[in-house]
Parts: structure tokens; sequence; C-alpha cells
């Protein structure tokens, strides 16, 4: 059967350019046709592979075919899902991975099933080709589309329109092995956390997406973005809780180019935030520089600043002491890609520590400070539900609109002053046409104490081995 008009059938046995050594994006199986267009695109390719024998009968009224049955309809959805969410990354990306553990499709509204089947037809169709396998401490491999089906994608891709399936709002995901671990971590079931809790957290997160709804966020070609926002946390309730949406895998770049309901756009970022949090934590008296990184003494180019970075976060995971070797880099060595040469990490350790003392034989936190970071963003992002502003969190940053600048930056202001005390980080605003530009915290004692704040997120005296 066709469906509709588009371009001719597929090649096989192209050749494989030279591979990256990371995917540069995941089928997530969290998306599905957003439109009739996408959905018989959809079908079509589902044919195609011989994963449906017609897809006559799940069309819209008027053929004569017999109606599937309500099981047959779940599983299509599900493999609809699934290809559609294929479509998403590889019109996206050209090196794209798919998670083939079980575990990955735990929760996924396309579940393990669907993504099973599809990967291996459209492998023996000459559609995928696998470009690098998985490798030690990698579950993934990672793909690319045959190059007579990249030509196809590119004549669907302004006709293909994608909406998340609303699934999970709070996901707890199981703890990484180590500080890397592998993407895709084991889903934990919610039943295994307390109904209270998990009910507050997906109540906050539903009022939040539905404020977001009733605002439009455009990328630069002017198509809507989709801003579902989700909650994950690892290991615990108070590890991680950071909220993912869509728009995030725009580069900064690529963000700053977006409108609000038509209007340009900042994005307003925590400077050395988990930084200002571990120091109010450990009841550091001095006041931090305004960018800490920056003042460390062998920090001499951006790229060393971003080594710094690397360095902290390293020091903060290790258990009670300090790193013994650079971390694994993908690609280059971490010393010739920070340009760190002839540099040992006992050489660079000493200067991070002169400016930042308190990183000294402090426990692994790393999902704690992640943890207290999202509960400030998430108070700030309620408050200006309250007020009417739309304001999509990324991570340690949010985006938003120019003429909200100023009413933004001094909410974020109070409650980091609220929540850290003299340790609250520095601002900085960027837009698309202007340098960043840092904004000093709010001078002044703060309306709460910060310490008993900071105590009833975490406990805290217990995992910095202190005691009552």
């Amino acid at each position: 059967m066709q469906i509709s008009t588009l371009p001719p059938a597929l090649s096989r046995g192209d050749t494989t350019p030279c591979a990256p050594t990371r995917a540069e994006l995941f089928v997530d199986g969290e998306h599905t046709a957003g439109d009739d267009t996408t959905f018989r695109i959809a079908l079509q390719l589902l044919e195609e592979i011989g994963v449906i024998n017609d897809a006559a009968p799940f069309l819209s009224a008027g053929t004569n075919s017999p109606k599937p049955n309500k099981r047959t309809l779940q599983n299509l959805d599900k493999q609809v899902c699934f290809i559609v969410s294929f479509l998403r990354a590889a019109t996206k990306v050209d090196w794209f991975g798919i998670l083939m553990d079980r575990h990955r499709w735990t929760g996924k509204p396309c579940g393990y099933q669907a993504a099973a089947t599809i990967t291996k037809a459209l492998i023996q169709c000459g559609l995928l080709l696998r470009a690098v396998a998985p490798k030690k401490r990698r579950c993934a491999t990672i793909y690319r589309c045959s190059d007579s089906f990249r030509d196809r994608l590119v004549a669907w891709r302004d006709s293909l329109t994608y909406k998340r399936v609303v699934s999970d709002l709070i996901v707890v995901r199981a703890a990484k092995a180590d500080y890397r671990g592998c993407p895709g971590e084991r889903q934990l079931p919610l039943s295994d956390f307390p109904e209270d809790a998990i009910q507050f957290q997906q109540a906050l997160v539903r009022r939040i997406n539905e404020h977001l709804s009733s605002h439009v966020l455009k990328d630069a070609d002017g198509r809507k973005c989709d801003t579902t926002l989700r909650r994950i946390y690892t290991g615990s309730l108070v590890g991680g809780g950071r909220t993912y949406g869509d728009y995030q895998n725009m580069s900064e770049s690529q963000r700053l180019r977006c409108t609000i309901d038509g209007e340009p756009v900042c994005e307003i970022d925590l400077k050395a935030s988990h930084v200002s949090i571990l120091a109010a934590l450990t009841g550091y008296a001095e006041r931090l520089p305004p960018d800490p990184y920056a003042a460390i003494d062998w920090v001499k180019t951006k790229q060393h600043r971003k080594a710094a970075k690397i360095l902290v976060q390293c020091i903060i995971h290790a258990i009670g002491s300090s790193p013994k070797r650079f971390p694994r880099q993908d690609g280059k060595p971490f010393k010739e890609k920070y340009g760190l040469k002839d540099q040992k990490i006992e050489d660079l350790l000493p200067g991070i520590y002169a400016v930042m003392p308190f990183l000294r034989s402090t426990p692994r936190l790393t999902l704690e400070l992640q943890f207290i970071e999202a509960e400030m963003l998430m108070d700030v992002l309620q408050r200006l539900c309250d007020m009417g502003i739309p304001a999509f969190p990324i991570h340690d940053s949010v985006l938003i609109r120019k003429s909200d600048e100023e009413v933004v930056v001094r909410v974020l202001q109070e409650k980091l002053r609220d929540a850290l005390g003299h340790q609250c980080p520095w601002l900085d605003v960027s837009a698309e046409t202007e340098p960043p530009r840092p904004i000093a915290p709010l001078d002044g004692p703060a309306t709460k104490q910060p310490e008993n704040h900071l105590k009833s997120l975490i406990k805290y005296e217990t995992l910095l081995g202190y005691e009552e």
C-alpha cells in the first residue's frame, strides 16, 4: 500500500564514514506523531520494514479493511511512538544511540518489545547502519542512517511534527556505578517511595507544565518547541531532582535565538552554584570570588576554566580524599584536550584548594548538591508561576523573555540569598547580541536562616559527618 508520495525505495550496503566516539542524541521512545502527516509517514515506514502487514486498517474511516481490536491498537501506539522517536533523533543528528538494555525502556511509552523489534527491522532493511558497537563501560550502539534513507529524511524533515507522550512526571533512576556511569540507568518503581511525597512532586511539576504550556517557545526557524518537563531523581528523592525537557537539547547559542510569545529571550545562569552551596553547607566564612574557577592560579584560558570545573566535580565526588588521576574523556586525553600538557593532577589540586579549601575531605555530595540546586530553582519557578512569568529551566539557568529580566533577576537573587546567605553565587545574563553580563548578589541579611533552610533540604549533619 502506498500512503503518500515519498522518496523512492532504499538501497543497501552504504559505507560508513568515520564515526564519533559517542552518540549525539539517544532515541528516547517518549515522542509520538504530532499530526496526521507524521502519523501517516510513521505507518508507511512500519509497513515498509515489515513490522505491520497493512497500514490501511489504522487510518481514518473510509477503508473497507476490518477494524483492529483494542490490543492491536495499543501495540500500534507503542510502535508509532518508537518509530517517531527514531525519526526525531535521525532528523536532528547524524550519529545517535539506541539502548537495548530492557531496564532502559521500563516506564517508557513504547516499551522494550517495540524498540527491539523495530530496531532489528530497520537494520535488516538497510535503513539503519551500526557505526560503533558497544564498548567497555558503554551500553549503547551508535547508529547512522544509510545514505539513501538520509536523503528521504531531508525530504520529510519539514513535514514531521512531534509531541511528547505524557509519561511519569516524576522518575527515580538507580544510582550510577560511578561518576560517569552510563546513560539510561534502570528506573525504580515509584511505589518504592512515600506516596504523599510522589504525589506532591507530581502536582508541582504538573502545575509548572500547565503554566509553561500557555506560553509559546519557538526556535530560530519559528518551530514551536515541546516544553513539557519531568523531574528525574537518582537513587532517592534527595538525589538529583533536575527538570528535563526537549528544548534543553539545544545549545546555548541556539536557545538565545529563540522567542517566547514572540519576544526575544535571555538566559540567566547561576555561576558555580554547586561550589557556593557546598561552601554554605560547610559553614565556610569567607565569601567566594565572583567566579571561583577563574580565581584559580593556573586558570589562564577558557579551556583551563572548563578543566577546573571538571576537576572540582571530581573532587566533590571523591570519597574522603582527592582524586588520584585525571578523569577519562572521549577522544583526546584530558591534559591534551584542555591545554594542560606536562601537568600532573597533584600539581593542579593545590590551586583549587587555595580558592576553595572547604573541598578537602568532603563526602560524596554530587547528587545532593544537584538536589539543593534543583529545589531552589523549583521554588523560583513556582514564584514566577504566581506572577504569570514564563521561565524555562535548563538545570542551573532559566530561559526567559528579555522584558522579564529585571523581575526574574530579583526573584533569583532573593531566593539565593535566603538559601545560601553570604555564599549566594553571582548571576550571568546572556542574550544573542550581547556578551554575558555578570550581576552581583543582593546585599543585606537573608530573610531566612540559610543554615536552617539547607538542613530542611537534606540531612546535612549526617552527610558531612557531624552530629547534633
